[in-house]
């Protein structure tokens, strides 16, 4: 009854099972992927996406916990190169390429890659297309959490600059029918300012 209430987690064995098949499958389709012969040929890699996108997910909802500071930067790495021919999905791949940086404290990388992000995201034209590709946009919570690394590295005045860029030119911009991604931007933006 508490599991159906939410009120504690339970993952039955097949649902890990799930997870692990899954994970499988996109390891898999990476490996067909690169050793593709026409992969440089496509004029739209974005078949791949959904892959980084998922596994990227499976991680961070602590769905797969094998996964090494490692493999998760090497993926990273492996979507922001993949993705550069679609300006939003590089966005997006960018922000998760941030996130893992900050996963693994090496902050001063990830504020970097925010904002060389920060050069070429744009709220009005890139959060319809993240959203419509990927459910939520990425680029908005990294660029909020953002303030939090700066914050733990007592950056005093770059908290407050990108604080009100957030809550002034980002969050009015988002799809107002995500709210998980509203509140995790809007989560970033109260935690930080309340220290």
């Amino acid at each position: 009854m508490l599991v159906s209430k939410g009120k504690i987690e339970y993952v039955k064995d097949s649902e890990r099972a799930e997870y692990k098949l899954a994970a499988k499958t996109c390891m898999n389709a990476f490996a067909v992927f690169e050793r593709s012969p026409v992969k440089h040929e496509m004029k739209d890699a974005g078949i791949i996406f959904q892959c980084y996108s998922f596994m990227w997910s499976l991680m961070k909802g602590g769905k797969i916990t094998q996964a090494t500071p490692e493999f998760e930067f090497d993926l990273s790495q492996r979507y922001s190169f993949e993705a550069q021919t679609q300006i939003h999905h590089y966005c997006r791949a960018r922000a998760l390429q941030a996130e893992t940086l900050a996963n693994a404290e090496n902050f001063h990388q990830a504020i970097d890659v925010i904002n060389s992000l920060r050069t070429i995201y744009d709220t009005k034209m890139h959060t319809k297309m993240m959203c419509h590709a990927y459910g939520h946009d990425h680029c908005a919570t990294s660029i909020a959490l953002s303030a939090t690394w700066h914050n733990d590295l007592g950056n005093s005045s770059e908290i407050e600059e990108i604080c009100e860029y957030v809550v002034q030119d980002i969050t009015p911009l988002l799809n107002k029918k995500d709210v998980l991604g509203i509140t995790q931007v809007l989560i970033a933006v109260i935690r930080t300012l309340k220290w």
